[in-house]
């Protein structure tokens, strides 16, 4: 569970309900009803219960968290992501495996598209053993 300060400073714990609508809220354009009705309120009291319930100081500080986790999360763009999968792809320490190498080596072939150059998709009948290779092989293979 959840805890946020309310205007007296003290600690309130968000019910299911709450969480729900809060991940709703800041999910769909700030629609307080839609978001009631998502989190389980009746038709009929959603939007007054919408109304109540962004009226809490602890709600508000809640739907504040959650934004400001949504905007992390976003601030981490996906070339980051690319840049970290590379730099792994080039670790060839104790902590790295050639598995996850090629794990991640099919993971950047799924985000470019592919090595064609026309991201068309490549077919190949026979199977290729990159496990004799060194490292220094194995980019030497990819820049082929």
């Amino acid at each position: 569970m959840m805890y946020f300060e309310d205007e007296h400073g003290e600690k309130r714990k968000l019910t299911a309900k709450q969480m729900m609508f809060v991940a709703e809220y800041t999910s769909n354009g700030f629609n307080g009803t839609q978001a009631a009705l998502v989190a389980g309120y009746s038709k009929k009291a959603a939007n007054q219960i919408a109304s109540d319930t962004l009226a809490k100081t602890y709600i508000q500080k809640a739907v504040e968290a959650k934004l400001r986790g949504v905007a992390l999360a976003q601030s981490l763009k996906a070339q980051d992501i690319l840049d970290m999968a590379v730099t792994e792809l080039q670790n060839s320490g104790d902590d790295s495996t050639q598995g996850s190498r090629k794990q991640l080596m099919e993971f950047i072939s799924q985000y470019t598209g592919g090595f064609d150059a026309n991201k068309r998709k490549i077919e190949h009948s026979g199977g290729v053993d990159l496990s004799g290779l060194s490292d220094e092989e194995l980019k030497a293979k990819l820049e082929e």
